[in-house]
């Protein structure tokens, strides 16, 4: 039930001071230290994999941002940041991780690897990066895991998942809806009268409903039927659409609604609480996103009261006010990085070391 998500905290931006220091380490993160020669050698591995230098380029193309720096073999500055602030923000999760006793089982790691390869376009991209960097990717990711899981109610179990069903059964009630959809309101006026005369619903809404494209025909296919959905499936209906449906008594039949859609009559053929089986996967949808929430807070709160240091080579650490968006590996293929990441020294660029 575990679902990788991306860390959510207070935007961090490592301002320029100047380089030149030859301090070992990048930073320190409440006296834990942040290894300058991790870092360089990280930057250097991104830089000399080409295929996946080409994605992440092509994904920082939209923020008019890059991989490489202006002088050959060097990483742009603002990319340095970026990848710095990662560092910075897993350290606290690591540190989180230790201090609430979480275990990092084989099958975390196992988990955490399936997860992060899954991010690639091409598997083979994340396995042509050297063993150890693999490695620590696939632990750092096992630990933002863990973190999150451990802010889920009842870590997402079984019993986690039946106790929320329980305690929230009005959410879990389903409303099974029928519609014949037509362009006037005189077409649609005329079909209410005949079904107020005993004509067939379904039949109609066959032989008249214009909601008939796709493979399947539309809900005309059907007589109509809509399926039977739960108040959060049928938030995303139109707004009159949705009005006149929750307040339609169970088999009548609506006058006749309109939508941006055109002209519907709208009939309730059931409402019946949904099984737990068939409700599991929202409510485990539901607590993800519950923990999602509350590991973004977390981060937040760990990054405020953190004492975090920055080595002046990368600049100096600041917290602002607006939300950022770090993943906890690096942005694969097709993945957006929103973390602040500010020029550092004017694209000059950060060497690092020889491959």
């Amino acid at each position: 039930m575990k679902k990788l998500l991306p860390l959510v905290v207070a935007a961090i931006a490592l301002l320029s001071t100047g380089c030149g220091s030859l301090t070992p380490w990048a930073a320190r993160v409440n006296g834990q230290i942040v290894s300058r020669k991790a870092l360089d050698a990280e930057l250097n591995t991104i830089l000399h994999n080409k295929s996946y230098l080409q994605a992440v380029n092509a994904s920082l193309a939209q923020e008019g941002a890059k991989v490489e720096g202006s002088g050959k073999g060097t990483v742009d500055s603002s990319f340095a940041a970026r990848a710095l602030t990662r560092r910075i923000l897993l350290s606290l999760v690591h540190q989180e991780v230790q201090r609430r006793h979480l275990k990092i089982t084989p099958a975390d790691l196992a988990e955490a690897k399936t997860g992060v390869i899954g991010g690639f376009q091409d598997p083979k991209t994340f396995s042509s990066f050297p063993k150890a960097y693999q490695s620590e990717v696939i632990r750092t990711t096992a630990e933002v895991n863990a973190l999150q899981q451990s802010l889920q109610t009842g870590g997402g179990s079984d019993a986690a998942l039946l106790a929320y069903y329980n305690a929230h059964k009005d959410e879990f009630v389903e409303t099974c809806v029928s519609h014949i959809l037509v362009d006037t309101k005189a077409q649609a006026d005329a079909l209410r009268t005949q079904i107020a005369g005993g004509a067939d619903f379904a039949a109609l809404a066959k032989a008249n409903s214009k909601d008939n494209q796709g493979p399947t025909g539309g809900s005309a296919a059907k007589g109509g039927d809509l399926g039977c959905l739960t108040d959060q499936e049928a938030s995303s209906l139109d707004p009159a659409f949705l009005a006149a449906m929750k307040a339609l008594p169970t088999g009548q039949v609506s006058d006749v609604v309109q939508s941006q859609f055109g002209f519907h009559i709208i009939k309730i053929t059931d409402r019946r609480p949904r099984s737990f089986q068939d409700s599991k996967q929202q409510i485990s949808s539901q607590l993800n996103s519950d923990a999602s929430n509350a590991f973004g807070d977390l981060i937040t709160k760990l990054v405020n009261k953190a004492h975090i240091e920055v080595n002046p080579r990368y600049g100096h650490f600041e917290k602002g006010a607006n939300v950022g968006v770090v993943p906890p590996t690096p942005p694969a293929a097709g993945t957006t990085t929103t973390a602040p990441a500010p020029d550092l020294g004017g694209g000059a660029g950060v060497p690092p070391p020889s491959p």
